[in-house]
């Protein structure tokens, strides 16, 4: 047996007003499909008055929008992106996604119920849904130990002088620097222990990242994917699927698998330095 999963990019729902308009080309696959994951880039949020205390993020209408994701047949949606800010208008959202019963993963009132997983079962195969988000504001944002917000990987950059070899180049001021990404070892782990926890919850594990530069795929970015590759399922009956692209649709089986991006992308010498450099702090 089979099950069909949509997995969806970006949602916004900002200035909707009609339920019926947001999904009208794409409802019917929705409904045939027995799983659809998007990623809601908006807020189920109404500011007092019109304003935002929060300025940063994006509102929609929680009673049109939150009916336009249950009318389209959206099972499971992810919170862990740039424009979910604010405790306000994330616990508003959550409210909402609980009250139509949509299962919801990435943000949360803590830490812990922000990396928490959304779990969904069909025909007896159990599918867990895990984001992180790497782009993100720098206060008041990422879902700390006792407060609201979502769940993150953190990324660090340095600038460094291109090397002829294992040399420094010869002096030619306004030579442009390299840029290096990196993600930070402590969330890698957080993230590498939510995926082995859910393994046991799981039948099939699907991880989502909200990240990047425009098109760029930069350094930091297989680091977080590898999680999918170095977190092994504990049984032999388990295996690691295949890569999954965000707004595609597979056909999961009844194995249990990890979905996700692909992570073979090689690693530079000097990447890999300051990995070690971080991870020895």
């Amino acid at each position: 047996m089979t099950t069909n999963l949509i997995l969806t990019g970006d949602v916004n729902l900002m200035n909707v007003s009609d339920a019926m308009v947001p999904f009208a080309l794409v409802r019917d696959e929705f409904h045939a499909a027995d799983i659809v994951f998007c990623n809601l880039e908006c807020c189920l949020y109404r500011p007092p008055d019109g304003h935002a205390v929060e300025h940063e993020g994006f509102f929609a209408d929680p009673r049109v929008a939150g009916e336009a994701l249950r009318s389209a047949g959206v099972q499971a949606i992810g919170l862990a992106n740039n424009v979910n800010y604010g405790e306000a208008a994330i616990m508003a959202s959550i409210a909402r996604l609980d009250e139509l019963g949509i299962a919801h993963t990435g943000a949360g009132a803590n830490r812990a119920l922000a990396r928490a997983p959304a779990i969904l079962s069909r025909d007896g195969v159990r599918f867990g849904f895990v984001q992180r988000s790497s782009v993100y504001w720098p206060t008041n944002h990422e879902a700390g130990e006792d407060t609201p917000g979502i769940a993150v990987i953190r990324g660090h950059t340095a600038y460094h002088v291109p090397m002829h070899g294992s040399r420094p180049p010869a002096n030619r001021p306004g030579i442009p620097p390299e840029i290096v990404t990196w993600a930070d070892p402590r969330y890698l782990r957080w993230l590498d222990e939510d995926i082995a926890a859910l393994h046991s919850q799981a039948d099939v594990v699907i991880a989502s990242f909200h990240w990047g530069l425009h098109k760029e795929v930069l350094q930091y970015m297989p680091f977080c994917a590898r999680s999918l590759t170095r977190v092994r399922p504990s049984t032999r009956s388990r295996s690691t699927a295949p890569a999954v692209a965000p707004g595609s649709r597979r056909e999961a089986t009844r194995s249990s698998s990890t979905c996700g991006l692909d992570a073979e992308r090689p690693v530079a010498d000097l990447e890999r330095s300051l990995i070690r450099a971080v991870s020895n702090r």
